[in-house]
């Protein structure tokens, strides 16, 4: 699913012309920014700890935030990009000096 249906599918969540979707941080972002920072790599230690984290007051609060000023109900949190990942533009990186400043 690319970032324009997400963001179809966000907006149509919004409107009440779509019961349920699933879409990713971007998409999400598209209509309620503070999910951008789940774009940040390296943002969590594990996957556990970004489920702890998710399942935890800080994803409750951001669950309840969204509903307040979007109308949308956050269902459940998938797979996050901060759960340690890069995706580079071009060519894959394997070693992690490619990482380095």
């Amino acid at each position: 699913m690319g970032l324009i249906q997400s963001t179809q599918i966000m907006e149509g969540l919004r409107l009440g012309t779509v019961e349920l979707g699933v879409v990713h941080e971007g998409g999400v972002s598209g209509v309620y920014r503070p999910f951008n920072i789940f774009s940040m790599p390296y943002m969590f230690q594990s996957h556990a700890h970004a489920y702890a984290v998710l399942d935890g007051p800080f994803g409750k609060e951001l669950g309840e935030d969204l509903k307040k000023k979007t109308g949308i109900r956050l269902m459940a949190y998938a797979d996050t990009a901060g759960c340690r990942r890069l995706w580079p533009g071009s060519a894959s990186r394997s070693r992690r000096r490619s990482c380095s400043g």
